[in-house]
């Protein structure tokens, strides 16, 4: 038995092996490598938004980040801890903020970051790209389009390739929400 183990190690060690796409699997989830993604620095979320975020999380401590999405009065925000995601990711979370009110609209579908702009529905509808992927898939953008509801699951959507759109969401932009809820 040994002496198998030996050959195959010797027949193994001369072979190169093409790796692919760079994926880090932290347990059983599959992240996309944010090599590459280059970011600007988020607005700060407004402080009604960040305490209604915090009034969900039961003191637990999470990563966040979020961003206002440019020409709207909608932020896009994504929480990341065990209670939030699964193995697909995580529901990227919208809110609505003017200065009277703020509103947790529909979130986006399950998924990972980098969320990207896309170029706006012909009606001006503001669509976004979510980064899907599962164990049994190459990851790709789902693209939705935002209404006054937030997402709507009926309507416009398109799977895209990972490489358009400007990122918007990265993970390098996850921040620690500490003793949330106290």
């Amino acid at each position: 038995m040994l002496g198998s183990a030996a050959a195959l190690s010797l027949s193994l060690s001369g072979c190169t092996t093409n790796p692919g796409p760079n994926y880090e699997q932290p347990g059983f989830f599959y992240e996309v490598d944010e090599a590459g993604e280059t970011v600007a620095e988020p607005p700060e979320l407004p402080a009604a938004v960040m305490d209604a975020i915090r009034a969900t999380l039961n003191g637990e401590t999470v990563m966040v980040a979020g961003v206002r999405i440019e020409g709207s009065d909608l932020y896009v925000v994504y929480v990341r801890n065990r209670g939030f995601c699964g193995s697909g990711g995580c529901r990227a979370q919208i809110w609505r903020h003017d200065r009277q009110v703020t509103e947790r609209l529909e979130p986006l579908p399950v998924g990972r970051l980098p969320i990207v702009r896309l170029q706006n529905g012909d009606d001006g509808n503001v669509r976004l790209g979510v980064t899907v992927s599962d164990a049994t898939t190459d990851p790709y953008l789902l693209g939705v389009e935002l209404n006054a509801e937030g997402w709507d699951p009926d309507g416009w959507s398109a799977d895209l390739a990972t490489h358009i759109g400007t990122p918007i969401l990265s993970r390098p932009m996850l921040q620690p929400i500490e003793n949330a809820g106290q």
